[in-house]
């Protein structure tokens, strides 16, 4: 019982003030390791971020917008079919069908 910490009258032995101040050493030194490994996460961080931006304005600048046909069976079924300031539209019926199908 005499070993122990007494907090009414703070007598503690000498191995117990080793101890705590051992801890307490090990502590501040695995606070200061993980503040230098979290600054070199960021600092990583950064660097992998700038590298995905360098990466993506290169891209960019490749990029092409022209028209390109991918399937040619398509651009020929395009090319048959009527068109009205370019816009795909129905077949247009002759003028003689329809007359005759109107009721009057």
């Amino acid at each position: 019982y005499s070993s122990m910490f007494h907090p009414f009258n703070g007598s503690m032995d000498a191995e117990e003030r080793r101890h705590i101040s051992s801890t307490t050493e090990h502590s501040a030194i695995d606070n200061h390791c993980s503040a230098n490994s979290s600054s070199v996460g960021r600092t990583q961080q950064s660097l992998q971020r700038e590298a995905a931006l360098n990466k993506f304005r290169m891209k960019r600048k490749d990029r092409c917008f022209d028209k390109k046909v991918r399937y040619e069976s398509r651009k020929k079924l395009a090319e048959q079919r009527p068109r009205i300031k370019g816009q795909f539209v129905r077949q247009v019926q002759s003028t003689e069908t329809s007359t005759q199908e109107a009721p009057q």
